[in-house]
This record gives C-alpha cells, structure tokens and sequence, in this order.
C-alpha cells in the first residue's frame, strides 16, 4: 500500500491554482499546504527506512483513517506483524523541541520563537486506544500494540530535563528501534491467515477524509476561477466579458 498525497493536500493545491492572487485567503490556504507538504514529506521519510526492513515480516500501511463507533481515528504509520502492530506518529519539525509532559504539550524554538503544539505521546497513545478498540470490534486476536513518536527532520534538536524520553527515535533509527522491540516478543499472536486477514480489512476499511473546501475556508463558488490552464505558464486567462 504506497502513501499517497492527503486529499486535503491535493484539494488546496488546487484550490491555489483557481484562486486570484490578490484573494484574501490565499495566504492561510499557503500557509496550510506548507504545514502538510512538510508533514507528508517527513512521512516519506519514515516510510523509506521502514522499507528496509524485511517486507515478509514487516508490512507497513500508511495513512489509514478508520472508524471507531461514532469517532474516526487517523494514523500515520501502522506496521503489522504477526507478534505485535506498531503505530508511528510522525513528526516533520525543525528547530529544538522540548516535551513539557506534565502540561502535555510539545514545545518548538525556532529563530528565536517559541511555539506550541499537541503532545505527540497523548496523540499515539489515543490512536493505539482506538485501535484497539477497532480491532475487539472485528474479532481479532488480542494483539500487542506498540507505539513511537519518530522525529523525521534529522537536524531536529531534543531537549527534556524532566523525564527521560522514551518510545521516542529519529526516523534514520527506525529499523533498529522497530527490530529490537520486535525481537522482545517470543509468540506469534496472528497465524498466517488472520495475518492477511487483518491488512486486508485494514485497508478495505480505510476511509480518507474529504472536506468540503471552499466551506473550509469560506470562499464563494464565484470567487472560484474556471477555465483551462495554460499549458506553458499554467496559469488561467481570466475572461473579461464585454458590456453593452
């Protein structure tokens, strides 16, 4: 199952490419696109050095979003093996983090900002809670979940002085981190059968979101420019329509 550009990345690509320049939106819908293209860019990252594990014990399915009763849950990475399931919650971030656990919260520097952000930890623990969940629902065998928070930019800074960071690697250690947890559990839970079993139902039952974008962002469908690009520029003539 390869990774695929989000679809709310592709719709305000899009987006970008109807919309005047002058338009008033425009540098939010930018700032968004800036925020997944580095977001997606460092799940590619992880992904190719998960591709360097062996693929006949490791099967890695990215970016599935599923349903848990009422709720929907989205994951960045999960790795499937026949003793545990690993969930990655992947992080494209430059600049000196540090993790303030005890008010649950990821903080950034970068040029001298500080920023603040959703606790990663908090993220892949409720992702790995569903999951769980998802899988009771389906009758799978109860099967160990591991999860790692994965740093993918590699001049990304780590500092915590009150709690030794744990469950926590750069995406170049991903291979090493993932095989030595692997090697930590002796019994098979999923026999070969419920092994293919469970990565086809996870991918029968991934349901990428899709938003209504222009109501995201609050823009008129006349603001909306139609027409065909321009091959060489791709640009879109705007049509002046004479008067009389």
């Amino acid at each position: 199952m390869e990774r695929t550009k989000p679809i709310k990345m592709l719709q305000n690509e899009v987006l970008l490419r109807r919309l005047v320049m002058t338009h008033p939106k425009r540098p939010v819908i930018e700032a968004d696109l800036s925020k997944l293209k580095a977001g997606f860019k460092g799940e590619q990252t992880s992904d190719y050095y998960v591709s360097l594990l062996p693929q006949n014990i490791y099967h890695l399915l990215p970016g599935l979003r599923l349903k848990d009763g009422d709720f929907y849950f989205q994951m960045d990475s999960v790795i499937i093996t026949s003793k545990l399931i690993f969930v990655l919650e992947v992080k494209n971030i430059a600049g000196t983090i540090y993790f303030d656990l005890n008010n649950d919260q990821m903080i950034r520097t970068l040029d001298e900002v500080e920023e603040g952000f959703q606790n990663p930890y908090t993220q892949v623990q409720l992702q790995k809670k569903h999951l769980k969940n998802w899988l009771h629902h389906h009758k799978f065998p109860d099967i160990p979940i591991e999860t790692l928070v994965v740093i993918s930019h590699p001049s990304t800074i780590l500092k915590n002085t009150d709690h030794k960071l744990q469950n926590l690697t750069y995406a170049s250690n991903l291979p090493f981190e993932i095989e030595s947890t692997y090697q930590k559990y002796y019994n098979k839970i999923l026999t070969k059968k419920d092994y293919l079993k469970l990565k086809n139902k996870l991918k029968r039952s991934n349901e990428p979101l899709f938003l209504d974008i222009l109501k995201t962002y609050q823009i008129n469908k006349a603001d909306i420019l139609t027409g065909v690009h321009c091959p060489e520029c791709n640009s879109i003539p705007m049509l002046r329509i004479a008067r009389h």
